[in-house]
């Protein structure tokens, strides 16, 4: 039986130092390629189901309308009993229309960032409560219900009352998808809207305000503002 000599076994070569690193680097800059694409796909998902949310609120608002022949539920304006009830701190399930809802869950936006806060992300507007649907000229263009913004809910407080003043500065619209947020009209079609496009109708000199529109964004120059139909608006008066 003959001795192998240890000298003639092949030796088995590791990485180098510059190997790992390539590796590395390779890695690092795979992850901050796909990282932002999962965020982003994350992020849509949850903008779909907040879209998905948005039309259940609608086709609740819209089964109420026909039970009541064509007129709208209250916007649960102070200790009023409305789409929701704010007698009670969140009270959904004693609002008007949680029976043709059916779920909680459908009233919040999951991108919602005060989701901990609040019990709902939308707000429903004044100017549409106990209202008839026939009164309105445009019903496709006036705003119904839309996400309220996070920054300026409850007088800039976060908390959401679900009650919507478009000739509040304390109240807009939110601007979380895309820098939009998702409306539900008159006639209960639900669409994406881009925040910095949608100005809101004031209710008129009679307030005591002189100009009719407000751009959304003070600081945006008014000459950059989009000319927008003067329908597309939150009230009719």
């Amino acid at each position: 039986m003959s001795v192998l000599d240890p000298c003639t076994f092949p030796r088995r070569r590791g990485f180098t130092l510059i190997e790992l690193l390539v590796v590395i680097a390779i890695i690092a800059v795979l992850a901050a390629i796909l990282f932002p694409v999962f965020a982003q796909a994350k992020a849509k998902a949850k903008q779909s189901q907040c879209l998905s949310n948005t039309k259940q609120l609608a086709v609740g608002l819209r089964l109420y309308s026909d039970d009541w022949n064509g007129v709208y539920p209250g916007a649960g304006c102070v200790d009023e009993v409305g789409w929701v009830d704010s007698r009670r701190r969140g009270g959904i399930e004693t609002g008007e229309i949680f029976p043709y809802v059916k779920s909680a869950g459908v009233y919040l936006c999951p991108l919602d960032p005060n989701l901990d806060r609040n019990r709902y992300s939308f707000a429903m507007n004044v100017c549409m409560s106990r209202r008839a649907e026939s009164t309105l000229a445009w019903p496709s263009s006036t705003v119904l219900l839309l996400e309220e913004n996070e920054n300026t809910a409850g007088g800039n407080t976060g908390l959401n009352d679900g009650c919507y003043y478009a000739w509040y500065t304390q109240d807009r619209p939110a601007v979380r998808h895309n820098r939009g947020g998702h409306f539900v009209y008159g006639d209960t079609h639900t669409k994406w809207h881009p925040g910095i496009d949608f100005r809101f109708a004031r209710t008129g000199p009679e307030r005591g305000i002189g100009r009719l529109w407000e751009r959304f964004d003070p600081g945006r120059p008014e000459e950059d503002e989009p000319r927008l139909p003067w329908r597309d608006t939150y009230c009719f008066e």
